[in-house]
């Protein structure tokens, strides 16, 4: 179990839960901002201070220094909970940050998620979040192709940052084209999840599980985010969660509206054409039926891909009482996900038939719904209403 930290901290940071998953952009201030920043934001009651034995140093893979909590707060680790993801995922992945970390003896202020997302760069969204003092929870991965330490961040506001967004924006995420983190296993979760009695039983990483997986058939789970690709895992199945459904699918030059979106990098290096692998894609129900229609369109588009690609493809529609795929398993169960919901999948061909009124990609490319987030979703919101 976690050693938490004190209640101090909890009630301190509690006002928002913040996820963070992206490859980043160098980012600097200058001398000028840095005093701003350091007289603007130092000065509040409960800053953290460097000396605070409860955070670490933290370097990015960028070579920006900053900081992160040693042990994950306790709020971040209600909301892994609350997803049925077990501890020993959580032990390997599950990093807490602070918005904020003051230097007083040098007069210097670190803000790790600023660092990490790149956003100094966006004075009106750093100086949002800079209204309120936050923390979020981020998670380290594998990178299968290359085999190393993957950062993949995408923070989680509250209150979103783009109000004037058509639908509520939950995420936040860098400039850079974010990458889908493929967390690290624990042997003992490896060893259930590949069925290889050679895994030693115990909580340590697996090194080599998503090399495995790549040269199984195994199934894999495609859905929404880093939590829910644990959720997933956690019940003994292979799963990939880019940052939003936009993310499973890409077009490389974005400013040619004619040109094919492409199964994301993520998901590609798991498809080989001489061995036909089965994936499920099971994103989010989301209750506006607008946005609703939008997730189905994204999902029908990838699993149109996929089949081009010679693989299977089933497609799990969650019930209407549950939103994710997590809050499907944290409601009813492992069991009930492996035995029922996963059963109830239905092959692409037949979810089409029942299905045909989704936007196409041309649709979704032509309008940049997934490129240009205000003009996209409000011209989207608009779109969907007059059909």
């Amino acid at each position: 179990m976690f050693k938490y930290l004190g209640t101090q901290s909890t009630q301190f940071l509690k006002k928002v839960s913040v996820a963070v998953v992206l490859t980043i952009l160098p980012y600097s201030t200058s001398t000028t901002a840095q005093e701003n920043s350091y007289r603007n934001l130092c000065h509040r009651k409960n800053v953290i201070k460097s000396t605070d034995k409860r955070i670490t140093k933290w370097v990015l893979p960028n070579g920006v220094q900053t900081y992160r909590f040693k042990k994950p707060l306790p709020s971040a680790v209600t909301e892994w909970e609350k997803s049925a993801i077990s501890h020993s995922l959580m032990r390997l992945n599950l990093i807490s940050l602070p918005g904020t970390v003051c230097d007083f003896g040098s007069k210097k202020v670190y803000q790790p998620i600023f660092d990490a997302l790149n956003l100094g760069l966006n004075p009106s969204i750093k100086n949002y979040i800079e209204s309120v003092e936050r923390v979020g929870w981020t998670t380290m991965g594998r990178d299968a192709l290359r085999f190393h330490t993957s950062h993949n961040f995408e923070i989680k506001l509250f209150p979103p940052i783009r109000l004037d967004l058509a639908f509520p924006k939950k995420y936040e995420t860098s400039e850079v084209h974010p990458t889908a983190t493929l967390l690290k296993v624990p042997n003992r979760l490896s060893k259930e999840i590949l069925l290889d009695e050679s895994i030693p039983e115990n909580d340590r990483e697996d090194t080599f599980f998503w090399v495995k997986v790549k040269k199984s058939s195994l199934p894999i789970f495609i859905t929404e985010g880093v939590k829910k690709a644990a959720s997933i895992l956690s019940s003994g199945r292979v799963a990939i969660g880019p940052p939003g459904t936009c993310r499973s699918i890409f077009r490389s030059d974005s400013t040619d509206v004619n040109h094919r979106f492409e199964v994301s990098t993520e998901i590609k290096q798991f498809i080989d054409k001489s061995n036909k692998r089965l994936f499920y894609i099971v994103f989010d129900r989301d209750h506006d039926p607008v946005l609703h229609e939008f997730v189905k369109s994204n999902a029908k588009v990838l699993a149109q891909m996929l089949t081009e690609l010679n693989m299977d493809v089933k497609i799990i529609d969650l019930p209407e009482d549950t939103k994710g795929v997590d809050d499907y398993i944290y409601k009813y169960g492992q069991n009930a996900f492996n035995h029922t919901l996963v059963k109830d999948a239905k092959n692409y061909i037949d979810w089409l038939e029942l299905n045909s009124n989704l936007l196409s990609a041309d649709q979704i490319a032509k309008n940049e719904w997934c490129f240009n987030p205000c003009q996209g979703s409000c011209a989207l919101k608009t779109k969907l209403e007059e059909k």
